[in-house]
């Protein structure tokens, strides 16, 4: 039996056999596997077993005890079997990057693969968030001289103005039926919350604070919104109802002006929160239950980690990470192991939004 522990993406991958305890490796050798990766896996321990080298037997390699490929010992690569993926409706992550010299909106695969320009305007869109039935995303630019919330098709095209007023409109977010979309909105002077229906009518302000509201983010029931506010110093997270009520403060910090609370996600079940916090000197990833109790940081890294997103299953976050000498977005599980760079771009790419989508597992 061998094992190998690392992330794994489309490709060929070189393996080889971990000893036995007493040092040695079965039947007194080392082996060579070589696999070809025909699908996206997300989680990071590999096992194989019954390979004969002298034979170039074909062996079965299971991944994380649910898939399997076939492989066969190396250096016989011209008998690897190399299948097509097929898939339906995937699951894909928005971002935003600087590589074309001005921030724009792009698309990818869960595993980066087909990066491709969502937004083609020579003027910068930012805070991609995808509509519940994946069909379409809203986000903010200022193509029009001020920022404003843009929804287009998720092809990029039939971009509409829904703001349409000459204060700053930024980061909007789908409710979960989606009807309405909130954001936050500079027009009545400080940042405050707004909800507006999908189509951009009966804009509404939910806040009314001169501390700044920014960040919202919707519960699963779409009762709740959770949000950035400074209202009491320093940014720290709060809830409140749909309709502006029973606002509550989720995060403490205890020395004022020490440390900001930002990029709020609910999580898709509706029972936790994911958010951006610097406490510990840098911005680290923190969850935290929906009523702001057992805070965890789920990154441990001396560069920023910002802006995570729940996958639809709740079992990911992407987020964006410094950690490479510039901003990339990264993937991990919800309990913070197995992150993962999926971008590897040397401009700055952030702010990820997944879609929702089913990846049809390769035939």
């Amino acid at each position: 039996m061998g094992q190998i522990d690392f992330p794994v993406k489309y490709g060929t991958i070189r393996l080889r056999q971990l000893p036995r305890p007493d040092g040695k490796y079965r039947e007194d050798r080392s082996v060579t596997l070589e696999v070809t990766v025909d699908a996206y896996i997300s989680t990071s321990i590999i096992r194989w077993s019954g390979v004969d080298s002298a034979n170039n037997e074909v062996a079965t390699v299971t991944m994380y005890g649910k898939r399997s490929v076939q492989v066969v010992i190396f250096p016989a690569p011209d008998q690897i079997p190399t299948p097509t993926p097929s898939y339906a409706g995937q699951t894909r992550l928005a971002f935003v990057t600087d590589r074309e010299s001005t921030w724009k909106v792009y698309l990818m695969q869960m595993d980066g693969l087909n990066q491709t320009s969502l937004t083609s305007e020579d003027a910068e869109s930012q805070n991609p968030a995808w509509s519940p039935d994946a069909g379409k995303i809203a986000f903010d630019s200022n193509r029009n001289g001020n920022r404003e919330i843009y929804v287009s098709n998720e092809d990029g095209t039939g971009a509409t103005n829904l703001t349409k007023n000459p204060n700053s409109d930024t980061w909007p977010v789908w409710s979960p039926d989606g009807e309405r979309i909130a954001f936050s909105s500079r027009r009545d002077g400080s940042g405050n919350i707004y909800v507006m229906n999908a189509d951009g009518t009966e804009q509404t302000r939910l806040t009314d604070d001169p501390g700044e509201d920014i960040f919202p983010t919707w519960s699963a029931d779409g009762n709740r919104l959770a949000f950035a506010s400074r209202r009491d110093g320093q940014y720290e997270i709060y809830s409140m109802t749909a309709f502006g009520n029973d606002v509550t403060r989720l995060t403490i910090i205890q020395v004022a002006g020490t440390g900001n609370a930002l990029a709020p996600a609910w999580s898709p079940d509706g029972k936790m929160i994911a958010f951006q916090w610097d406490k510990d000197g840098n911005n680290e990833i923190y969850v935290m239950d929906a009523d702001g109790n057992n805070q965890k940081r789920l990154t441990a890294n001396t560069a920023d980690d910002i802006t995570p997103s729940w996958s639809p299953d709740g079992s990911k976050i992407a987020f964006a990470s410094r950690r490479d000498g510039n901003y990339e977005i990264y993937i991990m599980r919800a309990n913070g192991s197995e992150q993962l760079n999926v971008t590897n771009d040397p401009s700055q790419d952030l702010w990820p939004r997944w879609s929702i989508g089913d990846m049809i597992e390769p035939n």
